[in-house]
């Protein structure tokens, strides 16, 4: 797994607070064991003990958190990669059938395909239809080109739109998009 600053930051103090645990936990077994205590220190090494299992749950706590922690920014990283292909996938998928970088309508024409909504007219085959809803569900959301905004101040190149927002803007523009 590539190393994550962000992770360690977090991991490296706990990674610490765990092995304090682990060895005031030796300490006090191989006290124990070898009947190396003094009767005089037996109330610190029993508060020693105490103190050791009121961590034990904060230690699980804190290894449970940061493995969810790395769960987490595992699953942004493999939404950001599939953003990423999703974006490519698209790409290709226009200079192989439309001869563009990016065809007129690309995003919707291609959401159409998908959606059964739309004669496949050119004939793309199924598994890279597959292949492009996979990565669009592995994303969360889809690519447009189409933002009036971005057009106007020239920043013309594909965006990423959650899917929510995307299927709102599909259905505008759907109907526009398919009566030319």
């Amino acid at each position: 797994m590539p190393t994550n600053t962000k992770v360690d930051a977090i991991k490296i103090p706990f990674m610490r607070a765990e092995r304090l645990f682990h060895d005031l936990n030796r300490v006090i077994s191989l006290a124990e064991e070898y009947h190396t205590i003094d009767p005089s220190d037996r109330r610190a090494l029993d508060r020693l003990s105490e103190l050791v299992e009121e961590l034990q749950p904060v230690v699980g706590q804190r290894q449970e958190a940061e493995l969810d922690r790395e769960d987490e920014l595992d699953r942004e990283d493999e939404e950001a990669d599939a953003r990423e292909a999703l974006k490519e996938y698209m790409e290709h998928l226009s200079r192989d059938w439309w001869s563009a970088g990016w065809a007129l309508d690309l995003e919707v024409i291609l959401w159409a395909l998908l959606q059964g909504e739309c004669e496949n007219t050119r004939h793309i085959p199924k598994p890279q239809l597959e292949t492009l809803r996979e990565l669009s569900q592995k994303s969360g959301g889809w690519f447009s080109f189409y933002d009036k905004k971005k057009v106007e101040a020239n920043n013309i190149e594909a965006y990423f739109v959650p899917m929510p927002e995307w299927v709102r803007e599909y259905q505008m523009r759907a109907r526009s998009a398919f009566k030319r």
